[in-house]
C-alpha cells in the first residue's frame, strides 16, 4: 500500500508528522526506510493519537491503521453514543482486524507488566 519502514508509515501521515515537527524540507519519505527516523516519527504520531483518542488502543490502532478522521465518523455513524468504537463496531473487515490483533498483543503486555492493575 506504499507504507514504509518498520512502523509502516503512509506518504501523507510522514507530511502530516514533519509539518507538525516543524521538519518539513528537512527529511524526504525516502528517510522512512532509516529506522531511527522512522520510529521516532511512528512513536510521535502514536503519542498524537494517544492524546486525541485519550489512550483507548482500539481507536488508537484503528486511526494508526485507517486514520483518525475514518475512527471518528465510525464513532459517530456505528455507535449507539457516538463515543464508543469497539472492535465489533469498526465497519471495515482490515482495520478491525488489525485493531484485534493490537489489542491482543496490548492486553499480554499489560498483564504481563502490569499484573496488579485493575
Amino acid at each position: 500500500m506504499g507504507a514504509r519502514g518498520l512502523m509502516q508509515i503512509m506518504q501523507g501521515t510522514f507530511t502530516d508528522i514533519c509539518r507538525w515537527l516543524d521538519e518539513e524540507g528537512k527529511t524526504t519519505f525516502d528517510d522512512m526506510f532509516d529506522p531511527e527516523t522512522n520510529i521516532r516519527y511512528g512513536c510521535y504520531y502514536l503519542g498524537r493519537l494517544s492524546r486525541e483518542f485519550n489512550g483507548d488502543p482500539i481507536k488508537m490502532a484503528s486511526a494508526y491503521h485507517a486514520g483518525a478522521n475514518n475512527v471518528k465518523y465510525w464513532m459517530m455513524n456505528h455507535s449507539e453514543d457516538g463515543h464508543t468504537l469497539t472492535i465489533d463496531t469498526i465497519p471495515t473487515d482490515d482495520t478491525r482486524y488489525y485493531a484485534r490483533k493490537v489489542y491482543e498483543a496490548y492486553a499480554i503486555y499489560f498483564q504481563h507488566f502490569y499484573p496488579d492493575a485493575h
